[in-house]
């Protein structure tokens, strides 16, 4: 008879778990996810478990519970998987992390633990320290001999240092250790969008808050139109408006309309206006089996009804069509506020208000800091100037939004209840990404697909290729001045080109002298080593090339304030610049014209590294990175960008 068998499963939660509740057997307990898919967590006080074999329950086909052994039952370890339990429950109804997938990798760390006889490690902080470090050698091991990608196995890490600092409050769990990482498109790297697209969102997004506001708070008569931006190029530049389920159509929907589920054919979206009798007719030819406009007696009721509907939205102030599209109004302010503000979602999602302590004082030129008190503490963004009338006309919004109701938050959304009352909660995430995807690329197809978090990337491109000092970036994005700069540091995606463009016509042969650290310092990474002294560029003498500006790398090789430190990750930043100015040589007419322009640059990147040889403990180091760079192509992360986008344009092959 085998040793594993089923238990007593007497408990299926859902995670989060009520606040109150008791969890006396924790063994007998099963998670369950909003995807309804299950961690079989009481499994865990048994030291033997066997993760092969699951039994389905009989009263829940979706969940299994796994096979144990019942005498390896451990009350210490149920204490453990008792916190856990609880754990899981606040950090799920916190909203940070939520998904099972993150939590399965973290459990999966605890069945790692007891298979390599580790099951002691969360005794003590010294015994779960080594067994995460050994962890990390276990991931690159499967990297190395067992085809897992670095990307994936750099996640599961990720994912096991997130869990061990939060439920053991150990913040550095990571300290000493040599943490497996990407060495291309690190996945934790948010790249803002194209300038191109944000200026296009930001013109949509204007046009359909500022046109709808106005059909609302002045109270406008349907249909309605709103002017669309240029961008669109459309015959006739209007979006006609109307109180319905198809509350307006694109161009490009009504060349296809006959293919539409709904195509609302007493609607004329074109010229805003109800469609004519001869009109239904021709559309009848399209719709030859069930559409109502087949029969006359249909095509009249069709008009009769769709007048119906107008009038009704028209004497109603708060229609509740007017009510829908007040909250589509609401969301194109809400993404336009995260562009000019640079806020994260949930940041705008907890903003408090309270509009009798409003006030707006004046930054920096051309900028307007408003602020407010509400939850008991000072609120306040920083806008530019000319937002501000669009922040004060959002307020008229919100207050028709609101009618006779109160909401403690500045952003809302209005639920229907079963009685057609409506009731004002938080905006939600999901809600504004569906009016992104459901109205504005609907609007415009070509939009691409883009996050809260591209955003506020966007906004800190913008501010700091704007010379925006990092502090005053800083106060912007409500961030610390640090986060800034080093995300300055990893290079402006949109901004590539350019810099591609200049950097190796600036080229020169001046010399100076090198700074190799062989410790830590308080210094700025950049992509060939890095600062110490950011944003105070300067120029060792009145010789040198140009003036180091702190935007271009080419600039720091002759800034008295370089450093390049003596260790794997800024060789690999200086043989990467080096590999991709040399791809660079199909540029040049010939070798010589190649020397003359780009040779000055690889002499100062080989004087560098000689620098750097003495310094280094390991004597074969320099080498292995050169091979890696030169003939694999595994460049540091700033450098791999900048020789994808030169692939991308062609100047280069893989």
């Amino acid at each position: 008879m085998t040793q594993f068998q089923s238990r007593p499963v007497t408990t299926i939660l859902s995670a989060p778990i009520p606040d109150g509740m008791e969890i006396r057997h924790p063994e007998q307990i099963i998670l369950t996810f909003s995807n309804n898919q299950t961690i079989d967590i009481g499994s865990l006080c048994y030291w033997r478990r066997d993760r092969g074999k699951h039994r389905k329950q009989r009263r829940n086909k979706t969940v299994k519970d796994m096979l144990v052994d019942l005498a390896s039952f451990d009350h210490a370890r149920a204490q453990l998987i008792k916190r856990l339990i609880y754990y899981i429950s606040v950090d799920v109804k916190a909203g940070r992390r939520s998904f099972y997938n993150y939590w399965y990798q973290a459990i999966d760390f605890i069945n790692w633990l007891d298979d390599n006889g580790k099951s002691d490690a969360f005794d003590n902080e010294a015994a779960i320290r080594a067994a995460f470090s050994n962890y990390n050698k276990h991931i690159k091991e499967r990297v190395a001999h067992s085809g897992l990608k670095i990307r994936s196995g750099a996640g599961m890490l990720r994912v096991v240092k997130t869990f061990l600092n939060g439920f053991l409050a150990i913040d550095d769990i990571d300290r000493g250790v040599n943490l497996l990482r990407e060495r291309k498109k690190d996945s934790n790297e948010t790249l803002p969008i194209s300038e191109s697209a944000r200026k296009k969102i930001l013109s949509l997004c204007d046009s359909l808050f500022k046109g709808i506001t106005t059909l609302l708070v002045q109270n406008e008569p349907y249909p309605f139109w709103i002017d669309v931006p240029q961008y669109l190029r459309w015959a006739r530049p209007k979006l006609w408006i109307f109180p319905t389920q198809q509350w307006c159509m694109a161009p490009h929907e009504v060349a296809n309309r006959e293919n539409l589920k709904k195509p609302f054919w007493a609607y004329n979206y074109e010229e805003g206006r109800l469609s004519t009798l001869q009109e239904l007719i021709d559309a009848g030819a399209h719709e030859m089996s069930t559409m109502a406009c087949h029969r006359d007696s249909n095509r009249h009721n069709a008009i009769r009804n769709a007048r119906a509907t107008i009038e009704g939205a028209n004497v109603d102030y708060r229609h509740i069509e007017r009510l829908r599209q007040a909250g589509r109004a609401h969301h194109a302010f809400v993404i336009l506020f995260m562009l000019y503000t640079g806020m994260n979602f949930e940041q705008v999602k907890q903003l408090k208000w309270d509009e009798n302590t409003l006030k707006t004082e004046v930054g920096r030129q051309g900028f307007r800091v408003v602020k407010w008190r509400a939850g008991g503490k000072e609120q306040y963004f920083e806008i530019q100037s000319r937002f501000y009338p669009d922040f004060k006309r959002f307020l008229e919004l919100r207050i028709y939004m609101l009618g006779e109701c109160d909401h403690e938050y500045l952003f809302l959304n209005l639920n229907w209840g079963e009685d057609s009352s409506l009731t004002p909660c938080q905006v939600q995430r999901g809600e504004v990404r569906n009016f992104y995807i459901q109205v504005l690329q609907r609007i415009d197809p070509s939009l691409p697909h883009v996050t809260s978090r591209q955003f506020r990337a966007s906004k800190s491109d913008w501010l700091l290729r704007n010379d925006a000092s990092p502090h005053i970036a800083a106060t912007i994005l409500q961030n610390e001045e640090e986060t800034v700069k080093q995300s300055y540091t990893a290079g402006s995606p949109t901004v590539h080109q350019e810099e591609m463009t200049s950097l190796f016509d600036r080229l020169t042969s001046t010399v100076f002298p090198v700074v190799v650290c062989t410790e830590k310092e308080d210094t700025i990474e950049g992509p060939t080593g890095s600062c110490a002294a950011f944003d105070q560029p300067h120029a060792p003498n009145e010789n040198a090339p140009w003036k180091p500006d702190c935007k271009n790398p080419e600039g720091c090789f002759w800034c008295t304030h370089y450093r390049v430190h003596a260790d794997e990750k800024d060789v690999r930043k200086l043989y990467s610049c080096r590999f991709c100015i040399q791809r660079l040589s199909v540029m040049t007419g010939s070798h010589e014209e190649f020397e003359q322009r780009f040779g000055p640059v690889v002499d100062r990147i080989d004087q560098i590294l000689d620098e750097v040889r003495p310094h280094l403990a390991d004597a074969g180091l320099m080498k292995r990175i050169e091979y890696q760079v030169d003939a694999l192509g595994e460049l540091s992360d700033y450098w791999a960008a900048k020789f994808s986008m030169l692939i991308d344009l062609g100047v280069v092959t893989s």
